[in-house]
């Protein structure tokens, strides 16, 4: 027999965390401090669903998925408002899950898994008004089946959204139009969006293992080993750094951290219990680079802050627009942005196939051109900073018919 969501969160036994954890200098887990508790009254959870900080506006939002409700907190876990009550009206929630925020907009978007649609909020004073939703109860294009996960494409808006009960991933506009789905997964708990990368990444539950996807569903791996000696075990939350790492929420410590392609790195935090640096039944996980926060919500009611971050990190280059591209032209002109976090851009460079590396014009944005040659030619930029970190080599292959 199919488990339910809810007795999947309730039967997520966790991990956690060293209250702080030191790598060679690179990588740093800490803890900060943790709001919320039992209870219905304002600042607290019956059981916090997931979590979403936006730290244009500094906020943190947190759905409750027994209480039937939005609310809203300053950076500091300080209430400032709750939204919605149990009911299916516009606004209202029957166990909303996870939520997004697209920081351009401050639009809020949360998985109304009672309802089987999405809802889509927008900023308004410190709390935010009903904009819009979409879905209904089935099987069809834009119809769900307890959707449980939900991420955003930053630069196009696109929302990509799980089922714990369809099994699949469904991706729309801002504003709800279905654009394209894909299946074969199962009892999907979290989705979350790499834009460096161009991939997406789907925690399945009940299969212990999350999978890795192109943007357009094009199957790329699947991780159900941490190391040799360790399977996943029910992996429920992920969330994606600008770095393209990913970290995973699983029901046994340490908390893993792997790279974009699904090896593991070096560095993990946790350990499990109820107080202060601990967690318990851990859920859903958003981290915000900006801000320097990262929120992991709890089975104990309460809303665990870190800060978990990465030193001496390499730059980061993405490229505007698809990585594939067939043309009948003989000459391309990409474009992009490059960052990083914690250092000074000084180069970027770009090549065809085996020529040599040549800068490009600008650094973020930057623009090149370059020479096609009949058939396949693959692109390759890449960046430095000031610190000689070197990026990992963001690709683009251009067919030329």
């Amino acid at each position: 027999m199919r488990s339910t969501f809810t007795a999947a969160v309730f039967a997520f036994i966790a991990l956690v965390s060293l209250s702080s954890v030191l790598h060679a200098d690179t990588f740093e887990a800490k803890f900060l401090f943790r709001f919320g508790g039992s209870g219905s009254g304002d600042g607290l959870f019956v059981l916090p669903g997931g979590a979403a900080i936006d730290s244009v506006r500094g906020r943190i939002y947190v759905t409750d998925f027994h209480g039937h409700d939005l609310q809203i907190f300053d950076l500091n876990g300080n209430f400032i408002a709750k939204i919605g009550s149990m009911g299916s009206g516009d606004g209202q929630f029957i166990s909303p899950s996870t939520i997004v925020v697209r920081q351009s907009t401050g639009t809020v978007y949360v998985t109304d898994g009672g309802n089987n649609r999405v809802q889509y909020f927008t900023p308004s004073g410190n709390s935010v008004v009903f904009a819009g939703k979409w879905g209904s109860s089935g099987t069809g294009d834009g119809q769900f089946q307890n959707p449980s996960g939900i991420d955003i494409d930053e630069e196009t808006g696109n929302v990509y959204v799980g089922e714990f009960g369809g099994d699949r991933v469904q991706y729309f506009s801002s504003t709800g139009s279905f654009i394209g789905k894909w299946g074969g997964l199962s009892d999907v708990t979290d989705v979350a969006v790499s834009e460096t990368a161009g991939l997406v990444y789907v925690t399945e539950y009940n299969d212990s293992r999350y999978s890795i996807f192109e943007l357009d569903g094009t199957a790329v791996d699947v991780v159900n080993e941490i190391t040799p000696m360790r399977d996943f075990n029910q992996p429920a939350g992920v969330a994606v750094t600008q770095g393209g790492r990913v970290v995973v929420t699983d029901r046994t410590a340490p908390v893993p951290i792997f790279e974009g392609d699904g090896t593991l790195s070096p560095f993990e935090f946790s350990s499990f219990g109820d107080g202060d640096g601990e967690l318990f039944l851990p859920y859903g996980i958003d981290i915000d680079e900006a801000s320097g926060l990262t929120v992991i919500t709890e089975g104990n009611d309460f809303v665990s802050v870190w800060s978990v971050r990465w030193f001496n990190q390499a730059p980061i280059v993405k490229v505007k627009g698809k990585k594939r591209i067939t043309t009948k032209r003989g000459r391309i002109r990409l474009k992009g942005i490059a960052f990083d976090a914690d250092s000074v851009l000084t180069k970027v460079e770009a090549k065809v196939g085996r020529k040599r590396y040549r800068p490009v014009k600008g650094l973020s944005p930057w623009k090149y051109r370059a020479r096609l040659k009949p058939g396949m030619n693959r692109i390759k930029v890449r960046a430095f900073d000031d610190e000689g970190g070197l990026s990992r080599g963001t690709k683009v292959k251009v067919k030329r018919e």
